[in-house]
């Protein structure tokens, strides 16, 4: 029977040691809650006090977002009317450079002309000068 009394000895010891630890580690717990608790009521309180403001940042937010589009919209135009500017300075400069090759042409043809103009006359010139100076002699 003193196995028993023993075991029961044992058993109530266990038994009172974890409930001594079940208490401690209940109390820590406990701490550990009103600590938080006390933090969510602190920050409940802050965002009480910030969350109109929020609001009212993201009320101005929103309508510079919508001041920012309408502004957008408007440079899309202007963009569009420098592009358009720029391929009509394209265009004129292509032209205007195609008008200075042609150009450019026209007067190589005009002084090949003149130049052999000038030879065929001057070979003219030459045949009759000879003409004239065999019937001297």
């Amino acid at each position: 029977m003193e196995v028993v009394y023993l075991a029961s000895l044992l058993i109530a010891i266990a038994f009172a040691i974890i409930t001594g630890y079940i208490i401690v580690t209940l109390r820590r717990v406990t701490s550990m809650m009103t600590t938080v608790s006390k933090s969510l009521s602190k920050t409940e309180r802050q965002l009480q006090y910030i969350t109109p403001e929020l609001k009212q940042s993201v009320r101005e937010t929103s309508s510079i977002i919508d001041e920012m589009e309408d502004n957008l919209q408007h440079t899309d135009d202007v963009f569009n009317t420098l592009e358009n500017t720029g391929e009509a300075l394209h265009h004129i400069n292509q032209l205007s450079q195609d008008k200075m090759n042609e150009l450019a042409q026209e007067l190589k043809t005009n002084r090949a002309d003149s130049l052999l103009k000038s030879v065929v006359w001057s070979e003219a010139a030459y045949l009759l000068y000879s003409k004239w100076k065999k019937n001297e002699k």
